[in-house]
């Protein structure tokens, strides 16, 4: 009995589920547009760029510009009744009590969404995957970046061609798109592409010729590791990193000096080289001067946090520009690290992260404490490199470190430090010792205005601007 109950109730909501379907008109185009469709339909993938892009003027986080207090961009608000109490915005598996869809539907022009003054409309790729997505619950998820990569399940597809697991998840596409998989291309075609990947070099003839004739069926996995074991794989990896750091040897504002900047791209390179774990990579570039008992290498590392402009200009005002560098560092890590244009938020909530201006001027602050100055300050520039370069152009903006090219530099670096050291050592004991005498002499002193009237009396010019008048007399 309780069996044929459960088959019965399932039944039931079964029914339910398809009448809440029923009676529902597509447009011929939606439903032709439906055939092209993925299985499961992702918020973040599918669903979030469609609203971005066409409903979030009025529905989203702006709260400015929200028009019948409706947001479309969280779930809260999307499945509440709306404000003039006719239904929901989106019924999760309801098509036919979700607002939205008949909005996105309607031809007529007072009520379809977008509004035809926006200049914005859907497509039928793009109904037909809201409409889905609602049938599918409606599931709205966080941003991307904040979610827990989730292992998928490895598609059985490409059985004859695969050889590995990312084969088989193209493979999948293909099937599902009914497109074939093109041949194996030639042997030399594959070498030259593989050189380009992993160089950024072609192949000579020569090479080529002796690896077209190779009859070991692993010459391409031995080639692989060929090609990244030279010092170019390090060059070729580390030119995409370098675009996201904004490396440049030069300032970037008005005379555009040069900027020494380059010992932070060889380190980069020798990272890429020596496999530098991306962990030791992320940690050593945003705060590697903060590890304790930091090595050189990994202050080095920090640089990425002075790889933006740098204004020389003499009329520049120095808390102004310095500012502008905690920002650019704030938002550089953004994008390079956290996957967020974060910029947005440095005026307001950002409208389509979920980033607030408060949570950018925290970031904001873990850079807001370096000692720097914001305007044509310079100090020089410590990066030694064995040529006679102009101080003009072997000039930084401080704080910097030294970074010697080469053993024998390296050791004079050396010396001439343990020498500092030592001299300071002799200055603080002569100190130490001459104290007591000192201050035994100034109490011996029966005038205690002695020592004032020596200095004065020493003394060439002395310009006081609260004796002004009395100095403009004299």
């Amino acid at each position: 009995m309780n069996q044929i109950f459960c088959i019965k109730r399932i039944l039931f909501i079964g029914c339910l589920l398809i009448l809440a379907n029923c009676g529902v008109d597509k447009p011929k185009e939606v439903v032709l547009a439906e055939k092209d469709l993925p299985e499961a339909i992702d918020f973040n993938y599918h669903i979030k760029p469609i609203l971005s892009d066409k409903c979030f003027a009025c529905h989203g986080p702006d709260a400015n510009n929200q028009k019948g207090g409706l947001r479309l961009d969280i779930a809260d608000s999307a499945y509440a009744t709306l404000a003039s109490g006719r239904g929901k915005a989106i019924n999760p598996g309801s098509l036919r009590n979700s607002q939205v869809y008949h909005r996105i539907v309607s031809e007529n022009p007072e009520l379809v969404m977008p509004p035809p003054e926006s200049n914005l409309s859907l497509s039928p790729k793009e109904i037909a995957l809201i409409s889905k997505w609602i049938r599918q619950g409606a599931e709205y998820k966080p941003h991307w970046a904040f979610t827990k990569p989730i292992k998928s399940k490895v598609p059985k597809s490409g059985e004859k061609w695969s050889n590995n697991e990312i084969d088989r998840f193209i493979a999948a596409t293909f099937e599902h798109h009914k497109i074939k998989p093109s041949p194996e291309s030639r042997r030399e075609v594959l070498i030259r592409r593989l050189y380009f990947d992993l160089i950024g070099l072609p192949p000579s003839v020569e090479e080529i010729t002796r690896l077209v004739s190779n009859s070991d069926p692993n010459y391409y996995e031995k080639l692989v590791d060929s090609l990244m074991a030279l010092p170019a794989f390090g060059e070729r990896m580390a030119a995409h990193w370098l675009d996201v750091a904004r490396f440049a040897d030069s300032e970037g504002y008005l005379d555009d000096f040069h900027h020494e900047m380059w010992p932070y791209r060889d380190w980069v390179i020798k990272a890429f080289n020596e496999n530098l774990s991306y962990d030791e990579f992320i940690l050593w570039q945003v705060g590697g001067d903060q590890i304790p008992n930091s090595s050189d290498e990994q202050k080095l590392a920090t640089a990425f946090n002075r790889l933006h402009k740098q204004n020389s200009e003499g009329g520049a005002i120095a808390e102004e520009f310095r500012v502008e560098y905690v920002a650019d560092r704030t938002n550089t890590v953004g994008t390079a690290f956290l996957g967020l244009t974060v910029a947005c938020a440095r005026c307001h909530d950002h409208k389509y992260d979920p980033i607030s201006q408060k949570d950018y001027f925290e970031l904001f602050s873990f850079f807001n404490s370096t000692v720097e100055r914001g305007d044509a300050i310079f100090s020089l520039n410590a990066v030694y490199n064995g040529q006679n370069v102009p101080n003009e152009l072997s000039m930084n903006a401080g704080p910097v470190m030294p970074v010697p090219s080469d053993d024998s530099v390296k050791k004079i670096w050396e010396f001439l430090k343990n020498e500092i050291h030592g001299k300071s050592l002799e200055i603080a004991e002569k100190t130490k010792e001459q104290n007591p005498k000192a201050k035994k002499w100034l109490n011996s002193n029966p005038s205690p205005k002695t020592l004032k009237n020596a200095v004065e009396d020493a003394t060439l010019v002395n310009l006081n601007f609260d004796e002004s008048n009395e100095v403009m007399s004299k």
